[in-house]
């Protein structure tokens, strides 16, 4: 199936901001702060606050040549009831920006005139550190850093605070539980029994299901989120480097041992990227249901229940420029027994009317969609929220559902079983044996096609791609493209091609 995606999707490109560095040595520096974002996280003790705090500086040579680009992005934490802990925790986090700033420096110093430069490719430093997790008992934040020091990509490193938020100290994984071993024996067999699943398997470069939570711990490669205990790997320690950090999330529910000082009593949430499964009783049978939602590195979203694909009836997700990298199952109402599924969707950053600067670029421009399964492929729409529920600071259960669909309002446009039988009737190159997969539509206007269309593609059992068509929503013009991601469409007359529709350069 990764075949056909990549070739429905070839033209799709998502690329992230870049970002800067600090001055020396009578070198030219160039600053532009910005606060890009706010969160506010509401408690019944205390009420904490915080910004993102971004800088962009380029370090350039006498010529105005860029040598080296940095950028940094960091909270700035207040408290309503503080005697000091916001302080110190601020002072411990820029010291570990203050820290990168220092090394990134020395590290490349000595580097300027390598050949990458003179090429016009400079080196670079992203430093971001993200809330996690945001309330009365507990302050955690995810850091990556990032270089791009010359060869093929850059190199990440993430790691993990967690900090006591009524004292502002860091909190050590030990004395997360009274009894650490028993933690630790938690910790490692949930993520055994994640590593046996399938969509962790087919990424990792080893096939072992052993994790060494002591390296991880010991690395600092850990954080409690607003989900549970989180391990994080950096690219190649597990997986490929396109993978990225692959996490391990360890929901409170199954560790018995934590601390009360360290209990989450927030909205209830388990998150996961987007290709990875997790497990969890949605309708409250007692029998758990394996959700997997796809699209991180398309615009081809689809969520699959027990392996059942559901992509047909979450065509009310507007995705037009938008990925999916983050879902999670969340609780909208405590009095009922289901617990939902939260996609969202983030707008690629190249399509976004203004940059956004810092901080993963468009971590917080987006909507989460909600879906509620009540068994017997029974999936419900409950309606979106123009926030990301990742973000520890959106209070999802405060927040309006909007059920503005993008559902069909004229009444002349086809259904999408309608759509399958204009290529079943018309599509000489439709074979029989083969299945319609129905894709939402994306492509269309990207071919200069002037009109709204759906769009499938269709497959045999071994996944073997026989075309990629699409029809048009009120005129059932059937347009027809390549398996091979060719950049164009036919537009299919008595089963000629009378008109072809090909990819619009940007």
């Amino acid at each position: 199936m990764k075949n056909i995606i990549a070739a429905l999707c070839i033209f799709l490109t998502v690329s992230l901001a870049g970002c800067s560095f600090g001055a020396k040595n009578g070198i030219k520096n160039e600053e532009s702060p910005r606060i890009i974002n706010s969160g506010t996280k509401e408690e019944v003790k205390n009420k904490v606050t915080f910004n993102y705090q971004s800088n962009s500086i380029d370090k350039k040579d006498n010529s105005g040549k860029v040598l080296l680009k940095w950028s940094y992005s960091y909270p700035v934490f207040k408290f309503s009831q503080d005697n000091g802990v916001a302080e110190k925790i601020n002072k411990l986090i820029k010291a570990k920006v203050d820290d990168f700033e220092q090394n990134l420096f020395e590290s490349t110093e000595s580097l300027i005139s390598n050949s990458e430069i003179v090429m016009g490719v400079p080196y670079n430093g992203i430093f971001e550190v993200a809330v996690r997790r945001c309330d009365d008992k507990v302050i955690a934040v995810e850091i990556m850093d990032s270089r791009f020091t010359g060869g093929a990509h850059s190199m990440e490193n993430y790691t993990g605070i967690t900090i006591d938020a009524k004292t502002g100290k860091e909190i050590s994984f030990d004395n997360l539980a009274d009894n650490s071993t028993k933690l630790k024996a938690d910790v490692s067999n949930s993520i055994t029994q994640l590593c046996l699943q399938q969509s962790y398997k087919s990424k990792m470069m080893n096939e072992s299901t052993y994790i060494n939570i002591d390296e991880y711990i010991k690395n600092n490669k850990w954080y409690l989120s607003d989900s549970g205990v989180v391990l994080m790997s950096n690219p190649y320690e597990v997986a490929c480097y396109a993978e990225g950090s692959v996490k391990f999330t360890v929901p409170y529910e199954k560790i018995s041992s934590l601390k009360k000082n360290y209990s989450y009593e927030g909205n209830y949430k388990i998150h996961s990227r987007t290709d990875y499964e997790i497990a969890k009783d949605l309708n409250g049978d007692g029998s758990e249901e394996k959700v997997l939602v796809s699209g991180r590195n398309s615009q081809i979203i689809n969520l699959k229940i027990n392996n059942k694909d559901y992509l047909e009836k979450i065509a009310d997700m507007d995705v037009e420029d938008c990925y999916a990298l983050d879902y999670n199952i969340v609780d909208l109402d405590k009095s009922d027994k289901y617990k939902e599924i939260a996609i969202e969707v983030r707008k690629d950053p190249m399509k976004l009317s203004k940059p956004v600067y810092g901080h993963k670029v468009n971590d917080f421009v987006g909507k989460t969609y909600f879906y509620r399964y009540k068994g017997d492929e029974d999936l419900e729409y409950c309606g979106c929220i123009d926030k990301l529920v990742t973000d520890c600071s959106t209070d999802y259960r405060k927040e309006k559902l909007i059920k503005n669909t993008v559902s069909k309002t004229n009444t002349s446009v086809i259904s999408i079983e309608e759509a399958k039988k204009v290529i079943k009737e018309n599509a000489k190159n439709f074979k029989s044996g083969y299945t319609l997969h129905y894709s939402q539509d994306l492509k269309a206007k990207d071919f200069n096609i002037p009109e709204e269309t759906y769009m499938f593609f269709c497959s045999d059992e071994n996944e073997t791609t026989a075309a990629v068509y699409m029809v048009g929503k009120t005129s059932k013009n059937l347009y027809i493209g390549p398996s091979n991601g060719d950049p164009y469409f036919n537009l299919m007359k008595d089963g000629k091609a009378v008109k072809r529709y090909s990819i619009i350069r940007k």
